[in-house]
């Protein structure tokens, strides 16, 4: 096991050379810059020595003639933070698309944009010198050393090789994450990546011409959910970052001062005045204040609201939309009211702002303003891809959770205000308490606006002044968390009789009447009548088989339209069991595919056990002929009491040897045989004693029953050797007698004779090794490829299944929700628990 691991790791390092190359280059040059930074002390500058070579900047190249600096800056990072960062961000990108772009085509993107970056990082330091620019102080001496900028270079251009929906979504969340970057932190290196990332993307089209591709394609809904997640996602996450590194001459400075500034000490703000503000004002303003872990914190409550919005986008729910229109704007509004219509704000560190300073004030606010409106804007554009209403009772519990947490709030604070006067100055009264208390529930620093009518003196007075907007925060974020958690089923979901009316008119395959069972769902084709048989499990929509009660359709475009109805509806659908040549015409049209299983099946039509391959099942029936062992046919209710319960007690005992419980799904249990339409084969001896139990589920045509798949197969530990051969062989004799076409053996899951993919895509092959993985460690568990083997004797005809999948992106969830299906309630502990008695259990060789 650790030598596959191994090959497959070295497999896709040889495929990644550049990546590597580039990602140890910078970890072993980081690594000796740090010891020798150690070693020579405090009077080094800021860069170090090495990193005083390495680094580029205005005053390295025009001051000191280091004109290779434009390009040996990205083999160094600052610092063991921004080490760890960048590691990440080289190997993720530049494996996601070095094996599409190739060696020679990586190394010239990783060049051209390192230069690029670079010439863009002097041309804005320069201007900033040229001008006194109040952004970056000091333009000639800052110093760049980034190894992100070329890996955002590389991911950009190297994203033209890549198929449509991951070449958009890599371009759009790269893009959206260099702006954020951009505006929330200001440095220097954040304008390098941009300049690096748009001589990529325009890299791109030449290193990977597309004559034939360059229309902007329209996204999926569930392609759209994801960008807008993402980029509602990265509007709370911006000012977060904001937070840790703080930068008051970046973009976003106003925005964090919002939060940052309910630590600062009362009345200090009241000393700033438009035109007018003192180096104090400047001190107490300004976000480049140091943070401890828990101010970061509670900080970062209000900004978590838009990551609890992506999330709810991202499943597709319209009240998201409206919560994040109505949360930019909230922002928006109050940017306008705090920063422009009110006479306070931080500019500037002389008794009166320059021009400058205030030029830069009105582009901070500006930019702020644009984004979150073209944010609204945006999520108002699309937002018919996130259709799901929401549950109104959820919804009004969540709106009457606010509304009473903020009433209870303001009264508490009311009461503890009147009930201690003196804990404030100057005394409150009834009216300025009440007045003052809907504040409270904002960030502190909205107070800066409005001077409070009266300051907390005591340590009580300051706890509940500062304290009740987190709280209210909390009470907002799981309100919200909770109205957008509900996932509403497809509309069209149809009764039990209604789904076995349709069974009989055919169609769905060997496993078509799975539909009958708990937890199986179907949807209805309003075009042609047809049926889909799925479970939902962790938003994964499982098809299972192909569509019933309308033989004659095509089964590609109902299984389509219900790929489209479930990414409406906020599901990931993916089909599972169905013919790998129905699988290859879902590829042809971008989908993926893998085999997972093989069914076998058992044509009756010339059906004979004749020749030597036969020889073992012809010995079973024989010698269940001489020890008396006959089967017993019917229906559950058929069964006497003595027969159901020994079947109980064979399941029992079978379900008892097993590390894991029963699996679900495609495999039926002893509740499965309850069923009129079942048939149920049972090995009797003379007296009286089950040795074995099977059962057959139905397969329809035009209100006939054209063949059988077995389901239930199991025997006591001490019957008689050839069991359940014999039964089968009877099953079949008896359904060949009646006019059968087919018998089903059924399929084993993880298990197949032929590793058959019918996407080429490197996923495909990482996904069929999984399940190769998987099988190999649930065999002593289940024994699925033992059954494929003992299902051979039979000589059927092996018919590959698939999975079809349409990202290699969901796979994770689509693994999540198959082990969800398969083994409902077994935890990971479990499972580990199940392979290693497994393991111990195994003989050894």
């Amino acid at each position: 096991m650790i030598r596959d691991t191994l090959a497959r790791l070295m497999r896709v390092v040889r495929a990644r050379p550049v990546t590597v190359t580039f990602a140890v280059t910078v970890l072993v040059v980081s690594i000796v810059a740090l010891v020798a930074r150690a070693v020579g002390g405090p009077d080094q500058g800021d860069a170090g020595p090495i990193g005083s070579v390495l680094a580029t900047g205005l005053g390295p190249v025009v001051d000191d003639g280091r004109w290779w600096t434009v390009l040996s800056y990205p083999l160094l990072t600052t610092g063991p933070r921004h080490l760890v960062l960048a590691l990440a961000v080289v190997v993720v990108l530049g494996g996601l698309v070095e094996p599409r772009l190739g060696t020679r085509r990586s190394i010239i993107a990783l060049v051209t944009t390192t230069l690029a970056g670079a010439l863009v990082g002097l041309a804005l330091q320069g201007l900033s010198a040229a001008l006194t620019l109040g952004w970056f102080p000091d333009a000639d001496r800052v110093l760049v050393l980034d190894p992100i900028a070329p890996a955002v270079g590389l991911a950009l251009a190297g994203s033209a090789a890549l198929d449509r929906i991951h070449r958009r979504r890599t371009r759009v969340l790269v893009l959206v994450a260099l702006v954020i970057g951009t505006v929330y932190l200001g440095q220097v290196d954040d304008f390098v990546r941009i300049g690096a990332g748009l001589a990529g993307l325009a890299l791109g089209f030449v290193l990977v011409p597309r004559e034939n591709d360059r229309s902007w394609r329209r996204s999926t809904e569930h392609e759209t959910r994801v960008l807008l997640a993402s980029t509602s996602a990265m509007l709370g996450i911006g000012p977060l970052l904001a937070l840790i590194e703080p930068h008051r001459h970046s973009l976003a400075g106003p925005i964090v001062q919002l939060v940052v500034g309910r630590f600062a000490e009362p009345r200090a703000t009241n000393a700033c005045r438009v035109w007018d503000v003192t180096a104090s004002c400047v001190q107490q303003q300004t976000v480049a204040a140091s943070l401890s872990p828990v101010e970061v914190l509670v900080s970062a409550l209000p900004w978590l609201v838009f990551v609890v919005i992506a999330w709810g986008i991202w499943r597709g729910r319209r009240l998201a939309i409206h919560l994040g229109i109505a949360a930019n704007l909230l922002l928006v509004g109050l940017f306008v009211f705090y920063w422009i219509l009110t006479p306070t704000a931080a500019v500037g560190d002389g008794a009166r702002a320059s021009r400058l300073d205030a030029t830069q004030f009105v582009v901070q606010v500006v930019a702020i303003l644009v984004i979150h409106v073209l944010a609204a804007v945006a999520l108002w554009r699309w937002r018919a891809s996130c259709p799901l209403p929401p549950v109104r009772a959820r919804a009004i519990r969540a709106l009457v959770a606010v509304v009473a947490a903020a009433l209870v709030l303001m009264a508490l604070y009311v009461a503890i205000v009147l009930a201690d006067p003196s804990a404030w100055t100057p005394a409150p009264t009834l009216g300025t308490a009440l007045l003052e208390a809907p504040e409270r529930l904002l960030p502190p620093a909205l107070l800066a606006a409005n001077p409070v009518a009266f300051d907390p003196v005591s340590p009580l007075a300051l706890a509940l002044t500062f304290g009740i907007a987190p709280v209210f925060d909390i009470v907002v974020l799981l309100a919200c968390r909770s109205a957008l958690a509900t996932t509403r089923p497809h509309e069209r979901d149809l009764a039990p009789d209604r789904v076995r009316e349709l069974l009989r008119r055919g169609g769905g395959g060997p496993i078509a009447h799975m539909a009958t069972w708990p937890g199986m769902r179907t949807w209805l084709d309003t075009e042609t009548g047809a049926a889909v048989t799925y479970r939902v499990e962790q938003r994964v929509a499982i098809v299972l088989g192909t569509p019933f009660g309308a033989p004659d359709v095509d089964d590609h475009d109902v299984l389509s339209r219900f790929a489209t109805e479930s990414d409406t509806n906020g599901l990931i659908p993916c089909f599972y069991s169905v013919p790998m040549t129905l699988a290859e015409r879902f590829v042809e049209t971008g989908w993926s595919a893998v085999e997972v299983a093989e069914e076998s099946v058992i044509p009756l039509e010339d059906w004979a056990m004749k020749g030597k391959k036969w020889q073992d099942v012809r010995s079973s029936i024989n010698r269940a002929d001489r020890e008396g062992v006959d089967v017993r046919w019917g229906r559950f209710d058929e069964l006497t009491a003595s027969e159901l319960e020994q079947v109980r007690e064979i399941s029992a005992e079978w379900a008892g040897d097993k590390a894991l419980p029963e699996m679900g799904f495609t495999l039926g249990g002893l509740a499965q045989l309850d069923d009129d339409e079942v048939l149920i084969a049972l090995a009797v001896d003379g007296a009286g004693v089950v040795q074995a139990v099977t059962s057959w589920l139905p397969v329809w045509r035009d209100e006939r029953i054209v063949g059988r798949t077995l389901d239930v197969m199991r025997r006591r530990p001490d019957s008689m050797n050839g069991v359940m051969e014999m039964l089968i062989a009877r099953v079949a004799q008896r359904l060949q007698s009646e006019g059968a076409e087919f018998l089903s053996l059924s399929a084993a899951p993880l298990a197949s004779s032929v590793q058959h993919a019918a996407s080429d895509s490197g996923d495909a092959s990482i996904l069929q090794g999984l399940l190769h993985e998987l099988g190999a460690r649930l065999e002593p568990v289940y024994g699925f490829r033992s059954l494929l083997n003992f299902k051979r004797k039979f000589q059927p005809v092996m018919v590959p299944l698939g999975l079809v999948y349409l990202e290699p992106t969901q796979l994770p969830a689509i693994g999540l929700a198959l082990t969800k299906a398969y083994l409902p309630g077994v935890t990971v502990g479990a499972l580990v628990d199940a392979f290693r008695q497994a393991r111990n259990d195994r003989p050894e060789s």
